[in-house]
């Protein structure tokens, strides 16, 4: 009968060490697909096989299991909406090398892949048009249910590339989704579109515009808007309620302030116009957002004369959220000293140490850490 036991004991404890290692190396594999740091992804790895790895020299010894283990991970994430092919060469030469430190590579799948990776042909010189695919899962769902980002990693228009306070800025509005859930939305340099998308999925607002400038930068963003348009009928959301348009601050009040308001602007709930025509939602959104995008000085006064015309224009009713990471002193100074010319005040809603603590779902490569981030709400002093 002890005996009995002892055996369903050890059942249960092995049952439970594997659905522990498919976790962790789950986890691995969400890294990967968000082109995580090398090292973070590989220390993931290593931490999640590491009961079972024989120990030598105070490091571990990855044996063919776990070679056959990792290669397969690898192979799953590299398809044509993956991570570049430059970051699985890197990722490859890094793990053959912890490898090989302690043993030899003795699995054919990873033999193969590393063989396929040397195939590839990468220029030793980045493509500035060569674009791969982060990808990242908003829930639980598993890897079924992926919001898929493309970017253009090598490319000098910095609305091409996701960066900090966008993805600080999309978790936190995931994590308090009330603030825009019914909410007409229009948002400032959108770049890829990653913050809309998750609001959008996550958010539920009436209807979400994203705006950006530069017609490489719209090209993309249109292209990312329709990939996922399966991804958000999973969470329920209609695709034409999310929609991109051309928004170019300097030229902003020649074509915004002239426009008369009229009983015509008000538009009922299913009123399409809205979420299609850039004026028109700015004219009808409740909160205007955006990320990152206090970084060059010859634009700031551009960037606050928009923040003025929305909160001028709605009275007391409109909100504006910005998550602004915080790179050149004298820019981030001017910003704010131009915002309070214009009687605008601003309250701090998320400091960076509050960023680090929220939970991350977006495991990307980012220059700066999320304590650089600020999230803030600007309003317009109300004078009687």
């Amino acid at each position: 009968m002890d005996s009995i036991r002892t055996n369903r004991f050890r059942d249960e404890i092995l049952n439970e060490t594997d659905i522990a290692v498919t976790d962790a190396h789950n986890r691995t594999k969400k890294m990967m697909l968000a082109m995580s740091r090398i090292k973070l992804v590989l220390d993931s790895f290593c931490s999640s096989c590491s009961s079972n790895l024989e120990k030598t020299n105070g490091g571990v010894l990855l044996g063919l299991e776990e070679q056959d283990s990792f290669a397969s991970l690898v192979e799953s994430c590299w398809n044509e909406f993956g991570p570049s092919k430059r970051y699985f060469g890197r990722l490859l030469k890094e793990f053959t090398r912890l490898v090989e430190m302690r043993g030899t590579i003795e699995s054919n799948k990873l033999a193969n892949l590393i063989v396929r990776s040397s195939l590839t042909g990468i220029s030793t010189i980045p493509d500035p048009l060569e674009y791969c695919y982060l990808s990242f899962s908003l829930d639980d769902s598993g890897f079924e249910n992926l919001v898929r980002i493309r970017i253009f990693p090598y490319n000098n228009d910095a609305s091409l590339r996701v960066w900090e306070a966008g993805t600080c800025l999309s978790e936190f509005f995931i994590e308090n989704p009330d603030l825009l859930a019914g909410k007409g939305i229009i948002e400032l340099g959108s770049g890829c579109g990653l913050t809309g998308l998750a609001v959008a999925a996550r958010c539920k607002p009436w209807f979400i515009h994203l705006t950006d400038f530069t017609e490489a930068c719209q090209l993309n963003l249109e292209h990312n808007l329709q990939l996922n348009q399966k991804w958000l009928s999973r969470y329920n959301y209609p695709s034409e309620r999310i929609s991109s348009g051309h928004l170019e601050w300097e030229t902003f009040a020649k074509e915004y302030l002239p426009r008369p308001k009229s009983s015509n602007d008000t538009l009922q709930e299913n009123d399409v116009a809205v979420f299609t025509d850039t004026l028109k939602a700015f004219s009808q959104a409740h909160v205007l957002i955006a990320a990152d995008v206090v970084y060059d000085v010859s634009v700031i006064d551009h960037l606050v004369n928009v923040v003025r015309c929305f909160l001028r224009d709605s009275g007391k009713s409109n909100q504006v959220i910005f998550a602004i990471t915080k790179r050149n002193k004298a820019t981030f100074e001017l910003f704010f000293d131009l915002l309070q010319e214009c009687d605008i005040t601003c309250k701090w809603i998320v400091k960076g140490e509050d960023c680090v603590a929220q939970k991350i779902i977006f495991e990307c490569n980012l220059i700066q850490p999320f304590s650089d981030v600020q999230i803030f709400c600007f309003e317009l002093i109300q004078i009687d």
